[in-house]
């Protein structure tokens, strides 16, 4: 669990002066002309800690600094250019390291990034489909650190390709973590599909169709993203999800964001306003706000993402961030509209 210090250094993001090699505080950013909300934390539990989330790779920088070897995506992103949108790398990201200097003590936990899926039709078999892709995307990992094994339908399903655990393995997973990190980001439909014999792979072994669309109609609003369709009321039936076939851990939704598209011939002051963004967390977090009431034991919320930074195969052709980095003006930062909308919230 973060300590209150480091909660109140989330909470005044908005005000305080932002490290990086070009600096800029809230007074130099474009401020929304009103944010007034009757909507804000004071809803919540006292106890509930709200943030906001980066990661390492993402926003760390330093590829070379104090000895840091390379990871996984060091070596990807520079032996296969190619594949990431705009040819970049994340040596760079949005070089936070050279600015973080704070120490945090903690609980043990898991993340777990998935979406949630509803069947497309009503029919028993596309329900089977999306309890499946419940099992594939979220349960490979929450089942064993809550039960010791893999769920049933992987295991049927995969057959001898999924490694089998020892009685001492699944005796040490189970119940193993303090608390279970979330990142939902949207909903799929799941329909059923036919089993394949051959080139079997995660995705043929679910026996399910994904899509975003059913009868011509998107599940919800498009984003500058083709995956991420905005579907607020689909974290409220992955909590009660959890809850329910979980044994309700200690939740913390670790990622909850949406991104636009990098355009550089925009003026700064007009990229800062993401409307888009702002909605998205308030539908959202109406939405937790309905699990909590529910008996979810939800515990935290750090919006997706602090600042704009590398986003793996994308690059830095799209912003996540509540902060704006100028990447072509020295990494100069501007708080974006929806960083006041936050503040706003967390303040009343």
């Amino acid at each position: 669990m973060r300590s209150k210090s480091c909660l109140v250094c989330l909470v005044s993001l908005a005000i305080a002066t932002l490290f990086g090699n070009g600096t800029a505080t809230a007074t130099e950013s474009v401020k929304p002309s009103h944010y007034a909300s009757t909507f804000n934390r004071t809803l919540f539990p006292s106890t509930f800690i709200f943030g906001v989330g980066s990661s390492a790779y993402q926003a760390e920088g330093a590829r070379n600094v104090d000895g840091r070897g390379p990871c996984i995506w060091d070596t990807f992103t520079e032996q296969h250019p190619e594949k990431i949108w705009d040819h970049s790398t994340g040596d760079v990201g949005a070089d936070f390291y050279h600015g973080y200097k704070a120490h945090q003590k903690g609980q043990i936990g898991i993340t777990l990034p998935t979406h949630y899926f509803l069947p497309k039709s009503q029919s028993v078999a596309d329900e089977g489909a999306a309890s499946r892709a419940l099992d594939f995307f979220f349960g490979w990992y929450a089942h064993p650190v809550t039960y010791g094994d893999y769920p049933e339908s992987m295991k049927s399903l995969v057959g001898a390709r999924l490694a089998k655990f020892t009685k001492a393995e699944s005796e040490g997973l189970r119940k193993s973590i303090d608390f279970l990190g979330v990142n939902y980001y949207t909903t799929y439909y799941a329909e059923n599909a036919a089993p394949v014999s051959t080139n079997r792979t995660f995705y043929t072994d679910i026996l399910a169709t994904l899509t975003t669309e059913k009868n011509g109609e998107a599940i919800g609003t498009p984003t500058d993203l083709d995956w991420l369709f905005v579907y607020p009321k689909g974290i409220h039936y992955l909590m009660v999800y959890i809850r329910d076939k979980y044994k309700n851990p200690n939740i913390y939704i670790t990622e909850n964001g949406v991104a636009k598209a990098r355009d550089d011939s925009i003026a700064v002051d007009e990229a800062l306003k993401d409307g888009i963004r702002i909605r998205y967390l308030i539908g959202h977090l109406h939405f937790l706000l309905q699990s909590i009431k529910e008996g979810v034991n939800v515990k935290g919320y750090y919006a997706w993402s602090f600042s704009d930074s590398f986003e793996w195969d994308a690059g830095y052709t799209v912003r996540f961030g509540q902060i704006y980095v100028d990447y072509k003006n020295n990494m100069k930062r501007y708080l974006k509209f929806s960083c006041f909308w936050l503040k706003n919230f967390l303040l009343n």
